[in-house]
């Protein structure tokens, strides 16, 4: 992900059909995805680790963005795990892909830390790619501020 990335991380915040289970919405001026990207690409240079564009091979298409980043969960490190996608794509098996390709990136240096994932308990094709990594919920921690929130977990 790189700074250039911007008007494309924009306009995908802003499409109705990606933000269905964004707790925080779309992004409300241009300004403040700038901000978002801006703390996301500090990520890599803190922790070597961070949100990825994801294009296609062939035609260089913007896909949207995938990852993994270092967070605090309950006074524990652990990687959030964090992925949208331009709707003509989901459903495609690119997010799986791509996910299981970070995952298996970040074992050798996050071995003995869990991945989170953190969706709406709605959200079925999230949960479904989560499952399909071999996530698993934890419903004595779906504690958090929105009721409708759900943690699903997979140890590195």
């Amino acid at each position: 992900m790189q700074l250039t990335d911007l008007e494309e991380l924009y306009a995908l915040s802003r499409m109705p059909e990606v933000n269905l289970f964004n707790p925080s919405g779309p992004d409300r001026s241009i300004d403040e995805a700038r901000e978002r990207l801006e703390d996301w690409l500090r990520d890599w240079e803190t922790d070597g680790i961070g949100y990825c564009t994801a294009r296609m091979l062939e035609s260089d298409a913007y896909v949207g963005y995938v990852g993994l980043a270092a967070r605090t969960f309950r006074d524990e490190r652990v990687l959030n795990l964090a992925y949208r996608i331009r709707p003509e794509f989901q459903g495609s098996g690119l997010v799986t892909e791509a996910c299981r390709a970070l995952i298996e990136a970040a074992r050798p240096r996050w071995s003995g830390h869990r991945i989170r994932v953190l969706t709406k308990q709605d959200n079925t094709p999230s949960i479904a790619v989560a499952t399909r990594l071999g996530f698993t919920h934890a419903p004595d921690l779906d504690d958090t501020p929105d009721p409708g929130d759900i943690n699903l977990f997979l140890d590195l």
